[in-house]
Order: C-alpha cells, then structure tokens, then sequence
C-alpha cells in the first residue's frame, strides 16, 4: 500500500506502539462507553415493565393487570425482540453500525413516552411492543461494533463493559422506582436516549464494515481514532490484516476487489498467482478442500488428486480469481460490475447457506444452548415479578428495596466479570457462575420448602434466618449476570465476518424466545410446581448446562478472530480428515 506524505514528523510515523498504553486505549474505551448507553437506554426502558406490574398486579386498582395479563405484559417484549433480532442482521449491513445505533434510539425514546403518558393498559402493552422489537434491533449493531473495533486483548473486558451499563440500568429503574411512581420514572428516563444519541455522534464507524463498503480512507480514519488518534502510518499494518481478513471472509472475492480498486490511488494486480494450470491457495479453498477430505499433499497446489466436486467448486473460483488478477486499467467497466448484477434473493440464499458452515454453525449450536440453559435457569423467569418474588420470600425489607439490592449484586456481579475475564479466561468464568446459579437456586427451593409459612404465621423480622433470601438472591444475580454475559460475550467474536450480522441476530433472536417462554410460564409453573419445586427445577437447568460448558466451551479469551474461527472450524476439519483416511 502507498502512503502519501501527509509531512508528519519523522518519529511520528514510525511510532507504532512508542505511543502510551492509556492514549492507545482511552478512544476504544471512550468509543465503548458511547455504544454501551444504548445498552443502558435497554435496560432502563426495558425493566420500566417490572414496576408497572408490581403496581398494577392489584384487581383492586382502576388501572390493573389480572394474571393473564401480567403474565403476557412481562413475556411480551421477549416475543417481540426476535422480529427486531433476525432484521437487525440485515439493517446492519445495510446501515451499518454506527447509524443503525443512532436510529434505535429514537423508539426507546418514544416507548419512554408512551408509558409516562399511557391512559390505558391497551397503551401500556404497545410501548411493550415498542421496546421488545428495538431491542432486538439492537443487538446485531451492538456485538458486531464490540466485537470489531477493540483489539483482542480488550475485546471481552470492553465487550463485558455492556453488561455493567445494563445491570446499572436495571438498579438505576429499581431505585427511581423505590420513591418515585412508575409514570413519574419513565417521564425521567426520557433523558437518557436524547443524551445517547448526542454521544454517538463523535464516533467513528467499525473499520471493517467501511472496508466492505470499498471505503479504505473512511476505514483508515477510523482506524486512527480508535488507536489512538494516530498517524495513519501507525495503523498502515493493522488495515492490510482487515483487508486481508475481509478478502478471505467473504463468499466472492472478485466483487469486492472491483469495487474496492476503484477507491484506491493505484492500480495494482492482487497478490493471487493463476497460471491457468495450477492456483495458489488461499485460506477460503483450504478449507473446501478440507472439507472434502482432499487436501493435496503438497499442501501449497491443487493437484489431481482433489475430488470431482471440489475441482469444479475451484475452477468456479478461478474465474473470479482471474478476474482479480488483471491489473484495473485492463478491466471494463461492464466486466467490473456483472459480477454485481446477482438477484437480492440469490444473495440472501447464500448468506443462509454460509450458516451452515462449521465455522459459523458449531459456535452458532454453542450460544444457542448456553441461552437456553440461562433462560430457563431462574433469573431470566422471574425478572418480570422480581418484586413479587422477593415478596413471597417474606423478605424483612420492603420488596422494592430488596430488588434495588438484587440489581445493586447484578451490577458488582458485571464488575467481577471485567474485571476477571482477561485473567481466568470465559471458560472458568462460565463454570463457576453456573455452578453459583445451581447452588443458590437449589438452596432457595430448600429454603422456601422449609422455612417460608403464610404471612400471618411468619417471625418477627428480626429474626436472622429471614435473610437468607436476600442473600441468596443476591448470590444468584451476581452469579446469572456473569452466566448470562457468557454467550453475549461469544456473539461478539465467535462469528465470522461473512455471517457475523445474521448469525448474530439469530442468536439474539433465539435468547428472546428463551427469555419469553421462560417469563411467560413463570406464574403456572409456581402454581404447578410451588415455589420451592420451582426454584429447584431453575436448580437442575443449571446442574444440566454445568456438564455441557465443560465438555463443549472452548477458551476464546485472548485469540484473535481469525484464530476464534480457526478453532472452532478445526475440529470439524480433523474429523473430515480422519474420514477420508479410513
């Protein structure tokens, strides 16, 4: 790549890493901290629904929920999240992240409104409607900017940053909502998207997606303000990687060099060799030949010895490579864009096909599970009726004030998991806080089938033994806020380029149905299973999800994410090699 000589300082350009590690990290830090108040306008909007119902759960009120409706008002922005979910993938794409995050802000502003100002219930479960579609807009921008912008060995600990705006979100609502009614704390919460979108503005874009778009300049500027605002020679190596990355992550090559070529100063063949009789591999046919079984022996050329199919799925990837090959002048314009002339549809249909690669479909099955065992292992169920909750549990606080405390451990729980991911890696974290969810929930279902009598025959409350539950609680939210954390945290950074965005959004999509189904059957299953049998059935969930994270979670912290991709399509890769030597 050519640089010109912008007339910086010699000792500037070659800098590299003689900057200082604060100035290195404070924009990424800065960048993050932006981003991360939309998470906290989620959490806000989102928990508004748990003071709603522990005031409104009273037939004896004008304005009320029955159980039914309570049971639907707390599951419903679960519903809807996953149709917001599966088209953040694709708005993404289209927007890309950083305006996709600026546009979100306005519905978690209007749904602010709507409750402050709701004169029905009717009203009440739109802006429900509201929040849950904008919350599932917004987890495809959201991982895929944590997982882009940050280099790896900040990438979990600024990811997991999220996770603390989002706890604080949910004490910020349970501690307005302890002394303020909950009309007057969604009037309050109008602030916060307002101040949110003001504080994205001064943010660059995620470099990769420019360089998709054939924007290197624009990508080099980012790249420079996230390293620390920088000479662009300073970054001159890191954006050769993202090209190079983003060359071998897409399904066509030859599309993205004719219309990043046309943004460059010179024109300049690629670095493939084709000599019509043999082709240098790149890493995108290593691993179809891998996944044939075929991989010539050489380990450098294709040779006779690769199947039929394989062969044919090369000699289709030669004629883009040939088109690659020739230099830009030579090149016609009707040449450079027919290969862009493909159906929408076709495209689509492609992008669907890539999820079943082992690189995106192993990690994919992975966060799937984890979100299902989470979901159902307690926490997420009864967030709605946290306040009710705390109340069957004749807690000696006001059951408000015993939520605030709830959130206030969910939140030192987040803290805990900044602060410890780069140091016991994702996959001892996962273990232990899943092992903490088993332990505590089996002990409130012990608790609750021993202790807990009707309210008329409960002790004074100074007796000692009625805070266990606060304080198992309390262990509970510290322990699920790490747990739950976990797949967001493989979201950001297990996916490849190529299916980051649906792959992400389908994650998303499949916690949200989880979390609804798990919120939505809360009050039958107690009803079926009382309270203590409830509690030690979220118990066995977490016993079950314990025995799958230690067969089948990998440490990722610290790998790049071209290695996170390797590892994960590696083993699929030896089984397939194993095949084709028996």
């Amino acid at each position: 790549m050519s640089m010109v000589d912008t007339g910086a300082p010699l000792s500037e350009k070659k800098q590299g890493r003689t900057i200082s590690r604060f100035r290195e990290i404070l924009p990424q830090v800065l960048a993050m901290g932006a981003v991360n108040c939309v998470v906290l306008d989620m959490a806000v909007t989102f928990f508004l629904s748990t003071l709603i119902i522990a005031d409104l759960h009273d037939p004896s009120k004008e304005l009320s929920l029955d159980d039914t409706q309570a049971s639907w008002f707390g599951g419903l922005p679960y519903l809807c999240q996953p149709v917001g979910s599966i088209a953040s993938g694709f708005l993404v794409t289209w927007l890309g992240r950083k305006r996709s995050l600026m546009l979100i802000t306005l519905p978690y502003l209007l749904s602010c409104v709507l409750v402050s100002t709701a004169p029905s219930v009717s009203v009440l479960f739109i802006a429900n409607v509201v929040v849950g579609m904008t919350v599932g807009l917004t987890e495809a921008p959201l991982n895929s900017y944590f997982g882009e912008i940050c280099e790896p060995e900040f990438r979990s600990v600024l990811a997991g940053s999220a996770s603390l705006y989002y706890q604080f979100g949910m004490f910020l609502v349970f501690l307005l909502g302890s002394f303020m009614h909950w009309r007057t704390t969604a009037a309050v919460s109008t602030v916060m998207p307002i101040l949110t979108l003001l504080l994205l503005i001064p943010v660059p874009e995620s470099p990769i997606w420019l360089i998709e778009q054939g924007r290197r300049k624009d990508a080099e500027a980012a790249l420079c303000w996230l390293r620390g605002w920088v000479h662009p020679s300073v970054v001159e190596k890191e954006l050769e990687e993202l090209v190079t990355y983003h060359r071998t992550a897409t399904m066509k090559p030859a599309d993205y060099t004719s219309k990043f070529k046309r943004n460059s100063k010179e024109d300049k063949p690629c670095m493939q060799t084709f000599d019509g009789n043999k082709l240098h591999e790149t890493p995108e046919q290593t691993s179809l030949l891998t996944q044939n079984g075929k991989q010539s022996t050489n380990g450098d050329l294709i040779t006779k010895e690769t199947t039929e199919n394989t062969q044919v799925t090369i000699q289709r990837k030669n004629s883009a490579l040939a088109l690659e090959n020739c230099p830009l002048s030579e090149m016609t314009l009707e040449a450079c864009e027919k290969s862009k002339h493909v159906s929408k549809w076709s495209k689509f249909v492609a992008s669907l096909k890539l999820l079943l690669e082992p690189e995106t479909l192993r990690p994919l099955i992975l966060v799937f599970a984890i979100f299902l065992f989470s979901g159902m292992g307690g926490m997420m169920s009864i967030k709605p009726f946290m306040v009710e909750v705390l109340q069957r549990f004749q807690s000696p606080l006001d059951p408000k004030w015993s939520s605030v405390v709830v959130a206030a451990s969910g939140f030192v729980g987040s803290t805990f998991l900044i602060a410890s991911v780069r140091g016991l890696g994702k996959r001892i974290l996962g273990l232990s806080t899943t092992a903490a969810c088993a332990v505590s929930c089996l002990l409130l279902g012990l608790y609750a089938s021993l202790v807990i009598r009707p309210v008329s025959d409960a002790g004074e409350s100074s007796n000692p033994v009625r805070w266990i539950p606060i304080v198992l609680f309390a262990l509970l939210s510290f322990a699920s806020t790490a747990q739950c954390q976990l797949p967001w945290l493989l979201v950001a950074e297990c996916f490849p380029f190529r299916t980051r965005g649906v792959a992400g959004g389908l994650s998303a999509a499949s916690m949200y149905l989880v979390a609804f189904f798990a919120s939505k059957t809360y009050l039958s299953t107690e009803k079926s299973l009382h309270l203590h049998g409830t509690f030690w059935f979220f118990g066995v969930i977490n016993c079950i999800c314990l025995v799958y994270l230690y067969f089948q979670l990998p440490e990722t912290e610290g790998k790049s994410l071209q290695e996170i991709e390797s590892l994960f399509a590696r083993k699929r890769r030896r089984n397939l090699s194993d095949e084709s030597l028996g």
